[in-house]
């Protein structure tokens, strides 16, 4: 089902891509703050709030949204978002800017993720949605813990600023570039 169906799988693609590419800033973030921030535990600690202050906001945001022209261009706005501001993060020198970078980041993170779950059970019948979704849910953690890693080992090599903005960057692009909500109609 999810391989023939076009707009469930440019969904499914988006948020492997999203999780790959913007989602694993969290194994990054305690190197951010000691190197690129002159920091330690208490601008690291100011990060992961700032993340998770952002995230909730934007999450009862979302969920007084019930228009779906709205969610449709939400999830456009947040999956560019999503790329750019931890391009943003990647050029914060300070915590202060840092700080408004992981706002950012946890905001348009959590609409993009909202959303996608949200279009995709929307669509999917009813006889497969749970199937259906426990794939997008494995996806989307699996593919992150697995960069967690990755961009663990990278950090050490080229920095996490850099490791912000090229995925960043890459992202951005590619929410760019696909221009459109993935599902338009209704396929069921």
């Amino acid at each position: 089902y999810i391989l023939r169906t076009a707009p469930v799988l440019m969904i499914f693609a988006l948020v492997v891509l999203h999780c790959w590419l913007t989602m694993s800033y969290d194994s990054l973030l305690p190197d951010f703050a000691a190197d690129a921030l002159n920091g330690g535990e208490l601008e690291y600690n100011a990060l992961i709030v700032c993340v998770g202050a952002g995230a909730m906001l934007a999450s009862l945001g979302v969920a007084a949204i019930h228009r779906d022209a709205v969610r449709g261009r939400l999830f456009l706005i947040s999956m560019v978002g999503s790329g750019l501001t931890p391009l943003l993060m990647s050029l914060a020198g300070h915590v202060i800017p840092a700080g408004a970078a992981a706002v950012s980041i946890g905001a348009s993170q959590a609409v993009f993720m909202a959303l996608s779950a949200t279009l995709l059970q929307s669509v999917v019948p009813d006889g497969i949605r749970g199937r259906v979704m426990s794939i997008y849910f494995m996806l989307a953690a699996g593919v992150m813990s697995l960069q967690n890693l990755g961009g663990g080992i990278l950090a050490d090599q080229v920095g996490t600023p850099i490791l912000f903005a090229i995925p960043g960057a890459a992202y951005a692009a590619i929410a760019w570039r696909s221009n459109t909500t993935p599902v338009a109609a209704n396929p069921r």
